[in-house]
């Protein structure tokens, strides 16, 4: 579930529904940690890291 595709065959208040049930099941502080990834940099750490390493990034390098 989700994506473009999701949300494009879905209502407003169908939308606003699904968002309810989600939040609903979120820990405490979730929607603080999530909001992190907005202000968090950590690409001058990863210079750091000495062993293989996947990293995953929405963001262009």
């Amino acid at each position: 579930m989700g994506g473009p595709q999701w949300l494009d065959g879905r209502s407003p208040e169908k939308v606003e529904e699904q968002v309810a049930l989600f939040s609903a099941g979120m820990l405490v502080g979730t929607d603080a940690q999530l909001a992190m990834f907005d202000r968090i940099d950590v690409r001058e750490d990863l210079r750091s890291i000495t062993v293989p390493t996947l990293v995953i990034s929405p963001w262009p390098t």
